[in-house]
């Protein structure tokens, strides 16, 4: 009743809208913004129609008639756009951040004149890609976000993860955030060089918090990948212990990567304390020479 009261406000009373609003909800599942979506993919593929003050419903909608699925209407959606504002989407949906601003998009497009880059930013957002209030724009709904990672090839994302570094790089709000996308992009020794540099300026892990703005969540998994890139670099113990120690904080609220890192970071105190050498004594021996 819901989908059909929606379908209404679009159609007004129009013949065969119950038949249309059953296939919608069926499809869409009954959310208003998927809904929304596939009426106007119908309209774009030419099955509702309006003429003469009035729209015009089919009489029936086969399978064929229909996307297979409401992926399929964003992938469509996707495939719709220019390659320049298809990239710019794309690397939207890989950012660390959600909203972009336009000089964002001029930095990630430097081919582009200012005057194409507000064309593009258009674009998106009539293709309802992004929505935004012309100072900051962001993807319009996580399925959006899958369509536009979907059609991204392995060598694209890396070099759209790199982009993204640099665009953190030259706007200096986040080094982290660089990071992260240098990580992904597959330039570990770069990005490990850089994250000593950020370590060595902050003192304790709530610095990384403030710097970064970044939640600990998030900061755990930049640390953690950059722990597993610094292991198959083959890291020297020393260097990355003190990765672990500052992994160790922000990991609290990711079980799996708490229980991967805290006993190696045990394991180390034990060692540098000397409690594993007292371990490794005989028991027979007298508690004083033991212990010395």
């Amino acid at each position: 009743a819901e989908t059909e009261a929606l379908l209404t406000s679009l159609f007004s009373d129009a013949a065969n809208l119950s038949l249309l609003s059953a296939r919608v909800h069926a499809l869409a599942r009954g959310r208003p913004r998927e809904c929304i979506a596939l009426a106007q993919h119908l309209v774009e593929s030419g099955l509702i129609r309006y003429a003469s003050g009035s729209w015009t419903l089919p009489e029936q909608l086969t399978d064929a008639d229909l996307p297979e699925s409401m992926e399929a209407v964003f992938r469509e959606r996707v495939r719709a756009l220019s390659p320049i504002a298809r990239r710019l989407g794309q690397a939207q949906a890989l950012a660390t951040f959600e909203s972009f601003t336009a000089l964002d998009y001029a930095q990630l497009a430097p081919e582009v004149t200012p005057q194409l880059v507000h064309a593009l930013i258009a674009e998106l957002v009539t293709n309802e890609i992004t929505s935004g209030d012309g100072q900051g724009y962001v993807l319009t709904h996580e399925a959006i976000r899958g369509a536009l990672l979907a059609s991204l090839e392995e060598t694209e994302r890396h070099a759209q993860h790199r982009a993204l570094a640099d665009l953190y790089l030259r706007k200096g709000t986040s080094q982290l955030a660089a990071i992260r996308h240098l990580l992904a992009a597959g330039a570990a020794e770069r990005a490990l060089d850089l994250l000593g540099e950020v370590l060595n300026l902050s003192s304790e892990s709530s610095d990384l918090v403030s710097s970064s703005q970044m939640i600990a969540s998030e900061i755990a998994q930049v640390l953690v990948q950059a722990h597993d890139a610094a292991m198959i670099l083959g890291w020297k113990p020393r260097p990355l212990n003190e990765l672990r120690r500052w992994l160790l904080p922000h990991s609290y609220a990711d079980p799996s990567t708490f229980n991967r890192i805290a006993p190696l970071v045990l394991s180390q105190l034990e060692h540098d304390c000397g409690l594993e050498f007292y371990r490794k004594e005989d028991d027979a021996q007298e508690a004083m020479q033991r212990l010395t």
